[in-house]
């Protein structure tokens, strides 16, 4: 299937800066259902393997597509499976995420000079230089300082914190190099995850990302918040579609 290009929320977010220049992002709701819509489709023609791959690590972006799956597997009795989703739940839990990869080629000390490695920083410009979209990397990245955080809780606690500027870590130290062995260590795991589903693995009772990382499944500036300003979005609209609805009543 081609690209969706949609995903909800933002890294922003935890910056407390949800229409940060360059995020434009959809409601949770409004994902899920475009999951749900186009899974639907392709199980109804017959395809009994709809995999969902995705690379944002958003909470509600990965509920979404959980929900999704878990949907149309349901109701079509095919084998919907949020791989990226169970990937990253691997990633965080098993200490696969790539600390080793980023301790070989930013050296040992990298957490000293950027903190965590998030948004934008080496970790995610690295993969970027690595694919087609490398020629969108502006050089003058090697001249930015890096933005440190205290971990994962100090990132999801930048909203607390002065200047900045879109990205933490340390995109300076970016390389294609980095990204390869990145994108390689993913695209396993992805890999690991279609092949036991394709080999008949029942995958529904494993815990899917966010819900094995309470710390981020359950951070307010991404998913209460996110939530409460969806409800607000949504209330708007309906409140325009009921002065105006379509087609419109006869008089």
């Amino acid at each position: 299937m081609p690209v969706v290009p949609l995903g909800e929320g933002g890294a922003n977010d935890a910056a407390g800066q949800p229409d940060y220049i360059g995020t434009y992002a959809v409601r949770y709701e409004t994902l899920r259902n475009v999951a749900i819509d186009l899974g639907s489709s392709i199980a109804r023609t017959g395809f009994h393997n709809i995999f969902i791959i995705e690379c944002h690590g958003a909470p509600l972006h990965n509920v979404a597509f959980t929900q999704a799956a878990r949907f149309v597997s349901e109701r079509y009795k095919a084998r919907m499976v949020n791989v990226t989703g169970l990937a990253k739940a691997k990633m965080t839990a098993g200490g696969v995420a790539g600390d080793d990869i980023l301790d070989a080629h930013l050296g040992k000390n990298w957490r000293q000079r950027s903190g965590f490695e998030g948004h934008a920083g080496a970790e995610e410009t690295s993969m970027v230089l690595a694919t087609d979209g490398a020629p969108f990397v502006d050089p003058a990245i090697k001249s930015l300082p890096p933005y440190p955080v205290d971990g994962l809780d100090g990132f999801l606690h930048t909203y607390q914190k002065e200047g900045w500027r879109g990205y933490w870590g340390d995109p300076a130290s970016s390389t294609r190099e980095l990204g390869e062995a990145l994108l390689s260590r993913r695209a396993d795991l992805a890999f690991e995850i279609a092949e036991s589903a394709l080999s008949g693995e029942d995958l529904s009772q494993l815990v899917a990302y966010p819900d094995n990382a309470p710390a981020i499944a359950q951070a307010e500036v991404f998913v209460k918040h996110s939530l409460e300003r969806y409800q607000r979005q949504q209330a708007e609209i309906a409140e325009w579609l009921g002065r105006n609805p379509w087609p419109a009543s006869h008089r």
